[in-house]
């Protein structure tokens, strides 16, 4: 069973690890399969819409996907405190 976004924490590898099967152009089922989370969370992720990301998380993903998606808006969402 997949989990949900609400109790799976996103960290920096599960992070990396989508923008690395992003760039094999692996399809979000695969990703999915590969990281026992939803293709929702996929997509969250990839389009900066999950809000929760830890300081940790948020590097990773400036660091991987910031530069990758500038081209489409791609500045991810301050953490809000």
């Amino acid at each position: 069973m997949k989990s949900t976004i609400l109790d799976r924490k996103v960290t920096p590898d599960v992070i990396r690890a989508i923008h690395q099967m992003t760039l094999e152009k692996r399809t979000k089922r695969d990703m999915a399969d590969a990281l026992d989370i939803s293709t929702d969370l996929i997509k969250r992720i990839r389009n900066n819409r999950y809000p929760n990301l830890d300081d940790a998380s948020l590097a990773a993903w400036q660091e991987t996907f910031g530069p990758a998606f500038a081209h489409e808006g791609g500045n991810p969402r301050l953490a809000a405190f």
